[in-house]
């Protein structure tokens, strides 16, 4: 059944609770309510990347990821309103994640993409769709970058050819 939403007075869709600064949206894919998450999406003005107020600073998409939500997650990145690559933390990371062996799991999660934390609570779907997705992005900026460095080449040709010809 279709889900209508009518809204009357002015919301601000990105509010933050307190004390964990979760939205709307950052509930609802936690808890894996993919259909909301969709009707939360279509709002105007709606900040897909915002993070929380936690120590993870995390977005909607590092939730949904770490807590193996795949729909919400595949909803999340279909609409292209979230950043694949956002890092979710407090601050700058440690150097070296992998050679730190005394940090505890809450401790790496607090520093990483949603594929990484959905890689470290050993969610697989989410895993390979988020590779998938990446890889998508990422073959579209090469596309971007070669068509771009064509055209710049091809009129740089261009001008040398009229200069040396003239």
């Amino acid at each position: 059944m279709p889900c209508a939403v009518q809204v009357h007075t002015p919301i601000n869709i990105n509010a933050k609770r307190k004390p964990d600064g979760y939205t709307a949206l950052h509930i609802a894919s936690a808890l894996g309510y993919q259909q909301v998450v969709e009707v939360l999406l279509r709002v105007p003005g709606i900040d897909a990347d915002l993070k929380d107020d936690t120590q993870e600073k995390a977005t909607a998409l590092f939730l949904a990821a770490k807590f193996g939500r795949l729909s919400v997650v595949q909803a999340l990145v279909n609409t292209g309103k979230v950043n694949l690559f956002t890092i979710c933390g407090n601050s700058t990371p440690p150097t070296s994640l992998a050679s730190s062996s005394a940090m505890s799991q809450q401790e790496q999660i607090e520093y990483l993409t949603a594929l990484a934390v959905a890689a470290i609570m050993q969610h697989k779907e989410v895993v390979s769709f988020l590779q998938k997705a990446e890889k998508r992005y990422i073959d579209k900026l090469h596309e971007r970058v070669n068509s771009e460095s064509s055209v710049a080449l091809t009129s740089t040709t261009r001008a040398i050819q009229v200069w040396w010809f003239t």
